[in-house]
């Protein structure tokens, strides 16, 4: 009988470590670009395939429509205070699920 509670023990407790590994484990990410960034920092080099990869990972205030037009981005609204001071308005946080 005791060998039969340890063995419910530990299948339970492998399920539950199970359950915990899984949801934990990493996926492989792979991105498909013509040239190979030199860094992920977006102020270090001002190059096409580092702007490439930062659109992927950063978000802008302000982005851009096809007419390059602003547009909302980050940003709901934005106003220019004085000569050298603006205000942006944020959209509110976005819940990861």
């Amino acid at each position: 009988m005791r060998n039969v509670a340890t063995l419910a023990s530990r299948a339970a407790m492998a399920a539950a470590l199970s359950l915990v590994a899984g949801a934990a484990v990493a996926q492989e990410l792979r991105i498909g670009i013509s040239a190979e960034p030199s860094a992920m920092d977006p102020h270090y080099h001002n190059l096409t395939p580092n702007n490439m990869l930062a659109r992927h990972i950063y978000e802008p205030l302000v982005g851009q429509d096809a007419s390059q037009r602003l547009v909302p981005s980050l940003a709901e609204s934005w106003k220019a205070i004085d000569d050298t001071t603006w205000e942006f308005r944020l959209r509110p946080e976005r819940q990861v699920p």
